[in-house]
């Protein structure tokens, strides 16, 4: 049987505006806590839907939840990404349903919009979404594909990248140009958590291990995937008692932010300081020196990642989920030297 507002508003004690004004988390009059808390709970333990009652039928949209990377749809990395996806679900005859980053699913009301909204499938760039979340978005979609994201709570197409791999063979390439004494530069999830379980953090000291290399704890830096980042953290290991002869930096954005600081302490690139990084962004290659760096096929990821989707949706997929791992590939340019 199908669950109304009215339905919600006569077992909270409140007008059908207020649950209303509630779920659809009209501002201009806001509802007290205390009832918003009660409707929503309302609104799980009695299973209202706008759907509820109703089949749904291809809508021809498609929905995707992000991580809270900074100023993401300009970011130089995500917005090519995310620019594929869009361009690719265009031209498949689909639109945008929603975009949202994984501080906005921290509103009731948007977790409600994503599980009641009538898009064909999700396509989930995060790094985290709580279990209670995660169940409900399963219980409501059978259509999603995940970039660069594992969760237990997801069983579901996945693309990853191989960034522990690429680490491991960017600190190598820096070995075998004659460099041991290597910094690394990587960045955490948000606020800097967890850099050192990181794959690329992961990569680099897999390398340094099997060379007996010391890793001194004064050059592993968390730069937070900024450019200021980048900047400051190299700016501290200058000022250290002993510098490296390398860097393997996590993201191009780190290492442009690595350079300046390089170079603003009138030493240079890669004569004092050799660098190499990862992505492969569009400025990397206009940097001073060329940055050698490990492309990431970001179009193409994003390409694949809704033809996966796409697949599901219209019942084309092998019937299991499928893992496909995507390799970085080196490119290199003038920014590693090798030790005279």
């Amino acid at each position: 049987m199908k669950v109304t507002l009215r339905d919600i508003a006569e077992k909270a004690g409140v007008s059908i505006s207020t649950v209303s004004r509630v779920i659809n988390d009209d501002q201009e009059t806001p509802v007290n806590e205390e009832t918003k808390k009660l409707v929503w709970q309302l609104v799980k333990d009695m299973g209202y839907s706008k759907y509820n009652g109703s089949s749904k039928r291809s809508s021809k949209k498609i929905g995707y939840i992000l991580n809270n990377t900074s100023n993401i749809f300009n970011h130089p990395y995500f917005s090519v990404l995310l620019d594929a996806i869009e361009t690719e679900i265009k031209s498949q005859g689909y639109s945008v349903g929603f975009s949202f980053v994984e501080s906005d699913i921290k509103k009731e009301s948007v977790r409600h919009q994503i599980i009641n909204d009538d898009v064909d499938g999700l396509i989930l760039i995060a790094n985290f979404i709580d279990e209670e979340f995660a169940e409900q978005i399963n219980e409501n979609y059978k259509n999603i594909v995940s970039i660069d994201f594992v969760s237990d709570n997801f069983n579901n197409d996945l693309i990853l990248i191989e960034k522990k791999k690429a680490a491991y063979n960017a600190v190598r390439y820096l070995i075998e140009h004659g460099h041991e004494e290597i910094a690394y530069i990587g960045g955490g999830f948000v606020g800097g958590q967890g850099m050192k379980k990181s794959h690329r953090y992961l990569g680099y000291k897999k390398a340094m291990d099997e060379k007996n290399l010391i890793i001194n704890e004064q050059w592993v830096r968390n730069g937070d995937w900024s450019l200021e980042g980048g900047y400051l953290q190299m700016m501290e290991i200058i000022k250290a008692e002993k510098i490296p002869t390398a860097v393997y930096t996590a993201s191009d954005l780190m290492a442009i932010g690595v350079f300046r600081a390089i170079q603003q302490s009138g030493l240079t690139v890669p004569d004092d300081i050799s660098v190499i990084s990862y992505d492969n962004i569009e400025m990397s290659k206009y940097s001073n020196p060329p940055l050698t760096t490990f492309h990431v096929p970001k179009r193409e990821i994003g390409k694949l990642a809704v033809k996966l989707l796409l697949d599901q949706i219209n019942d084309q997929n092998p019937g299991f989920p499928l893992k496909i791992m995507v390799s970085a590939e080196l490119v290199e340019r003038e920014s590693v030297a090798k030790i005279k």
